[in-house]
C-alpha cells in the first residue's frame, strides 16, 4: 500500500488550511448573533466537557495508529487489534460519562450548565465511535479530508439557517 507522500502531504495540508479558515468564518458571526453571555456561558461548558473527551480519548488514537499501521496487512490480525480497540474506548467512555456526571451533579456550580454540558458531552461519544484512526492507517487522507470539508460546509449552513438569537444557544 505505497500511497503518495506528496498527494498524502497536499491533502492534510488542505484539511489543515480548512480547518483554519472556517473559524474565521463563523466566529464573527457566533459572538455577533450569540452575544458575550451566551458565548461564555457555551465556552464554559465546552472546556468542562473538553476534558472529559481528553480523558475518553486516553490517546488511544495515537496507539492505534502507531500500532496498526506495523499490522494493516495482517488482516485478522487487524480486525483482532481493531476490536480491542474498540472495546478500550468503549470502556474509557463509559467511565468518562460517569465521571462528567457525577461532577455535574455534585457541584452546584455546573447545576446552572447542566443542560448545556449534556449537550456538549455528545462529542465524547462521537470521539469515541470516530473510526479516523482506520483511515489514517491504511493513509487514506483523500476520504478524511473530504469528510471534515463536507462536514464543515454543513455545520456553515446549518449555523447560518438555524442561529438568530442568544435563546439559539443550545442549538449551536
Amino acid at each position: 500500500m505505497n500511497k503518495s507522500l506528496t498527494k498524502n502531504a497536499l491533502l492534510v495540508s488542505i484539511k489543515t488550511i480548512f480547518s483554519l479558515i472556517m473559524p474565521l468564518i463563523t466566529f464573527p458571526y457566533i459572538t455577533r448573533t450569540l452575544q458575550v453571555n451566551a458565548i461564555g456561558q457555551y465556552n464554559f461548558a465546552l472546556s468542562i466537557v473538553s476534558y472529559f473527551v481528553i480523558f475518553a480519548e486516553l490517546g488511544i488514537t495515537t496507539y492505534a495508529i502507531r500500532e496498526g499501521a506495523k499490522i494493516r496487512e495482517d488482516k485478522e490480525r487487524f480486525t483482532n487489534f481493531a476490536n480491542e480497540i474498540i472495546s478500550i474506548n468503549i470502556i474509557s467512555t463509559l467511565i468518562a460519562y460517569i465521571s462528567l456526571f457525577i461532577i455535574v451533579i455534585s457541584f452546584e456550580k455546573f447545576s446552572n450548565y447542566y443542560l448545556l454540558i449534556m449537550i456538549l458531552s455528545i462529542q465524547i461519544l462521537l470521539a469515541t465511535f470516530s473510526k479516523s484512526w482506520i483511515y489514517n492507517i491504511y493513509e487514506e487522507f483523500g476520504i478524511i479530508t473530504i469528510a471534515q470539508i463536507i462536514s464543515q460546509l454543513i455545520y456553515v449552513c446549518c449555523l447560518l439557517t438555524f442561529i438568530k438569537t442568544p435563546k439559539d444557544i443550545y442549538i449551536y
